[in-house]
């Protein structure tokens, strides 16, 4: 039964995530990878910018802009569409184990899901990366086995280059310095910080990227780019309460996990400032709480008889109604452009 029900969540994450492209971005992605595959050059010029035309950008996500032109070039938007699915399975999938139980993990990342809605519908970015590889930092840095830690540097070396959102992982590093782990001392924990910052450098334009995340700091995004623009004060305020929760969960365990206290507060403050983080904070809230609601004896009261219902009509109605829209949109230019038109 568990088996069932365990392949039917991962059924529905895959369906779930078959988004068709609606990245606004998606022109100029494909055309620095194509210049890259078709000539080996990078894209390292700002060619591609309308409004600003003249901004030197470091943009670092060279081998996300080729992959995705690969993508394209041999099998069109379903292409893009269906890895879009794989790794949104791929996020469920590190969730549970972080969660570390099954049950739990299931409606919380749904929860999660459900809630981040309005950016994860946009489909494959590189945005969804960074979401992939920070809940694949956590494992790393969670898991009992010493060696699987020392291949964090790896992880940046990809990251770097596939999304500048690896400085949250940056962040997440620095914090676990303050987490109780007796396996691995502060030095090994400073040691792996170093070595991965070591290891954003590798890129094509080494510390300058740094400076891009500061203009991206300093800049009033939130007036000039919609994804930028702070969320609704319906989604502040579930935050807002949220953190308030978590911050009181955490403060009333003795010792207190100072790891996960400012993991709270970071990704509480990243979401805040701008709609397109939401995705970030929900899973870390569960994660630093999951000891609550593990605890908890209503999900106790819903048996794999009631999940697997529920998992079953939710694939059903994907299938039914998402993946024929997904499908439409992605193989007709003239529905493409329309619902490019209300991004």
């Amino acid at each position: 039964m568990k088996k069932i029900f365990t392949i039917l969540f991962f059924v529905s994450v895959f369906f779930l995530g078959f988004f068709p492209v609606k990245d606004t971005d998606f022109g100029w992605h494909y055309q620095c990878g194509k210049e890259f595959l078709t000539a080996g050059v990078l894209c390292i010029k700002n060619n591609f910018s309308y409004f600003l035309p003249n901004y030197h950008f470091y943009y670092t996500g060279h081998l996300y802009d080729i992959i995705l032109a690969f993508i394209y070039d041999h099998w069109g938007f379903l292409g893009i569409s269906l890895v879009g699915s794989i790794i949104f399975t791929l996020t469920a999938l590190v969730f549970v184990k972080l969660i570390k139980n099954i049950k739990l993990g299931f409606v919380t990342y749904f929860i999660s899901f459900i809630l981040s809605y309005s950016v994860l519908s946009l489909g494959f970015r590189p945005q969804i990366i960074t979401y992939l590889f920070l809940l694949i930092l956590l494992w790393l840095l969670e898991s009992k086995n010493k060696k699987l830690f020392f291949l964090i540097p790896i992880l940046f070396l990809f990251w770097i280059n596939l999304h500048i959102g690896f400085f949250i992982g940056l962040f997440v590093l620095i914090f676990f310095i303050f987490y109780e782990n007796k396996d691995i001392n502060r030095f090994q924990k400073l040691f792996i910080v170093f070595i991965s910052f070591l290891t954003t450098l590798i890129n094509p334009f080494g510390l300058n990227v740094y400076r891009e995340i500061f203009n991206h700091i300093t800049s009033p995004l939130g007036s000039m780019i919609a994804e930028w623009v702070r969320p609704s004060f319906f989604y502040s305020f579930l935050i807002i309460s949220f953190t308030i929760i978590g911050l009181i969960i955490n403060l009333k365990k003795k010792p207190v996990n100072f790891f996960y206290l400012l993991l709270l507060i970071f990704f509480s403050f990243l979401s805040l400032s701008a709609r397109r983080n939401l995705p970030f904070f929900y899973p870390i809230f569960f994660y630093v709480t999951q000891d609550l609601f593990r605890n908890l004896k209503i999900l106790r009261l819903f048996p794999d008889e009631i999940f697997i219902p529920i998992f079953c009509s939710i694939v059903i109605f994907i299938l039914i109604i998402d993946v024929p829209k997904t499908i439409k949109s992605d193989t007709l230019w003239t529905e493409y452009c329309q619902n490019s038109q209300t991004v």
